[in-house]
């Protein structure tokens, strides 16, 4: 496996417990979506440094054990003696939404900090991602992401942003506030359906990526969930089909999807094959229990062949 770092993420890594609704939990599953992001990309070939927090007890042994068998640099990733490594409790209900309960503002994640970043290294890398959820677990959490992005525009690092909501971490217009300053220096843009209004305040997705395309982000590409995704550019929007599997558990479908098309576009891929590739991507990802699980890139060229 690669030892030079290519990728920089920031933000909260978790001891996740899943329920499909009879009151039993399977767990602890390794989660957090720039920990899910980190684990992927590295497993895709371009290894990610990932700045987080756990505490120094047996969830977050299992979560660092995890990160490093995933190829992820954790160099930055403190251990407070302190704070208890974040948890997160999530049920499915019948109709295939989530019920989310988190420890998380009070715990490890909520503690990162603009201090634990190690500058030099995102200067040396060639793209960061960031996620909604980090910036809303805490003011120190958003501190140190849009520190990262400050420092990876100056230094010509491509960076890519997904919104991520959870309304059970913070309000809505809260959260629109606080990821504001990303919107001015993102490359990608990469929402979930509805999280494009709501982080532009435009009625339609159509409006807010020409909103968000106006502001000089190279491309906007809205995940569909099993439908797939809409690319967005100044040319115009263009849908790419999903690819079909059946479903063993959603959770990090998204961040998969973010992985994978960062992954393509730094072997060159145009973001159309980009976006085939983050969808096979994603498909591999709910076809098995566990956030951090899913496909190699040799399966995933495998789907992407098959279908």
């Amino acid at each position: 496996m690669g030892t030079r770092v290519e990728v920089i993420t920031v933000g909260e890594v978790l001891a996740e417990f899943l329920s499909m609704g009879q009151g039993q939990y399977s767990g602890p599953h390794a989660g957090g979506a720039p920990a899910i992001f980190a684990a992927v990309s590295s497993r895709l070939g371009h290894r990610c440094a990932f700045f987080s927090a756990v505490g120094q007890d047996a969830f977050g042994r299992l979560l660092t054990e995890r990160l490093v068998a995933e190829n992820v640099g954790v160099s930055g990733l403190r251990r407070l003696p302190d704070r208890t490594t974040a948890v997160a409790f999530v049920t499915y209900q019948p109709d295939g939404s989530r019920e989310f309960v988190f420890h998380l503002r009070h715990a490890a994640a909520g503690a990162v900090a603009p201090a634990q970043l190690d500058q030099a290294l995102i200067r040396r890398a060639r793209h960061l991602h960031l996620s909604g959820s980090a910036l809303a677990v805490s003011e120190s959490s958003a501190r140190a992401c849009l520190a990262a992005a400050r420092t990876a525009r100056a230094a010509g690092l491509a960076i890519s942003f997904d919104p991520n909501v959870r309304r059970e971490l913070l309000p809505p217009k809260a959260l629109r506030e606080r990821c504001a300053p990303l919107l001015d220096l993102m490359d990608y843009f990469l929402p979930s359906e509805g999280e494009g209004e709501l982080m532009t305040g435009a009625r339609t997705m159509e409006s807010a990526a020409r909103a968000v395309l106006r502001r000089g982000t190279k491309a906007v590409v809205q995940k569909l969930s099993s439908r797939g995704c809409m690319v967005y550019t100044a040319e115009g929007g263009a849908y790419v089909p999903a690819y079909k599997v059946q479903v063993a558990d959603p959770t990090g479908a998204g961040d998969s999807f973010s992985a994978g098309l960062v992954a393509a576009l730094l072997e060159g891929e145009d973001l159309g094959t980009a976006a085939h590739y983050a969808n096979a991507a994603a498909a591999l990802a709910v076809s098995k229990v566990g956030a951090m699980e899913g496909g190699t890139p040799e399966e995933i060229r495998r789907l992407m062949a098959q279908q």
